[in-house]
């Protein structure tokens, strides 16, 4: 059984005291293990620019700040998606507040702002051969992974999981697990309103008046964005796409765990839970009402137990499910089967 820690904002009034509660998770004791002078990365998600409810500065540089405070050499780190350009992300950076300016801290792209550069780690996986990790993970003693909770339309939900397994890899390596983002045309729903072919990136989207919608699979980026936006539901990934791309997730996420062992840490943060995760360019009205902070050294505990709070906050685990129709257990339970961690866990509100 797993230790879950959660600083919860319910009552009117609460000091906002992120640092007290950090101290009585395991956070403190794992960076204490770590060399002096080694490099700590905090994990975080650089938003889309279309998305404003992504995690506040200010809640990152608390953290930030109390991880400097045990002596450590903190760097915010990411990598670049699937459509990023660096240099453009570089000054999003400096948009959204995640600067050195505001964290007097660097802020750095393990795959640098070409998205190629890597480390290739042979894995003979069940789903993959190898993983291109960011270089700059190579050199970080201890990652720390800050993870905006929210719907995914994909995978159910977006979390700690989720995020070791999308966002360390090279954006080049992501192309190639996203590859089984694959997508069927439901030519019942299909009224070829054209809003797919106006909305894909890449011009990889045709309609037919005979034939209907197609799509160019050699130009299809997997963003999903036609699917996404399609207004009668009419593009469905295939559910065993699903199945792979999660494999590949357990995959990434392995790789990771068999790189740093235990020195590996998650905090999700429960504010502003919408139904898409911050790499999307959307905004929604909030899933539930803003809830608090969840921390722990297990990726599956801790997003089983924010799982389990939201769904109690909102009515129930089928009311979440119901947000996509996707079942979120279905990559926590194969997390737990590949031994990444355990839903069983114990909860300490804080």
């Amino acid at each position: 059984m797993s230790d879950v820690y959660l600083y919860s904002f319910k009552g009117k009034f609460r000091l906002f005291d992120i640092e007290s509660f950090l101290l009585k998770t395991e956070l403190p004791q794992l960076v204490e293990q770590v060399a002096e002078g080694t490099r700590v990365g905090l994990k975080v998600i650089v938003p889309n620019p279309g998305n404003i409810t992504y995690i506040r500065p200010l809640i990152v540089k608390k953290i930030l700040d109390f991880i400097k405070g045990l002596g450590a050499l903190v760097e915010l780190v990411d990598t670049l998606d699937i459509m990023d350009e660096g240099l453009e992300v570089m000054k999003r950076v400096n948009h959204v507040g995640y600067s050195f300016q505001t964290f007097d801290a660097p802020f750095l792209l393990a795959d640098h702002i070409t998205g190629t550069d890597y480390k290739e780690i042979i894995i003979n996986g069940d789903y993959l051969p190898y993983v291109h990790l960011g270089t700059e993970f190579e050199e970080m003693g201890l990652l720390v992974f800050l993870t905006h909770f929210t719907g995914d339309p994909f995978y159910g939900y977006f979390g700690s999981i989720t995020h070791m397994a999308l966002r360390c890899i090279a954006k080049e390596f992501k192309n190639k697990v996203l590859a089984d983002l694959v997508f069927e045309v439901d030519g019942s729903r299909c009224d070829k309103c054209g809003l797919c072919v106006e909305v894909c990136p890449v011009n990889a989207i045709s309609i037919n008046e005979d034939s209907g919608v197609k799509i160019d699979t050699s130009k299809c980026i997997h963003c999903g964005y036609c699917s996404l936006l399609c207004p009668n539901k009419a593009l469905v990934l295939k559910n065993s796409s699903r199945r792979r791309l999660i494999g590949k997730f357990i995959d990434i996420a392995k790789t990771l765990k068999n790189i740093y062992g235990e020195r590996l840490f998650y905090i999700n943060v429960l504010l502003d839970v919408i139904p898409y995760p911050d790499y999307l360019p959307f905004v929604s009205r909030n899933i539930s009402e803003n809830i608090g902070i969840v921390a722990s050294r297990d990726p599956v505990a801790v997003d089983k137990a924010s799982l389990d709070i939201i769904s109690q906050r909102i009515g129930g685990f089928e009311k979440f499910k119901s947000i996509h129709n996707v079942d979120p257990m279905e990559i926590i339970l194969a997390a737990e089967k590949s031994k990444l961690g355990t839903t069983n866990y114990n909860l300490i509100e804080v």
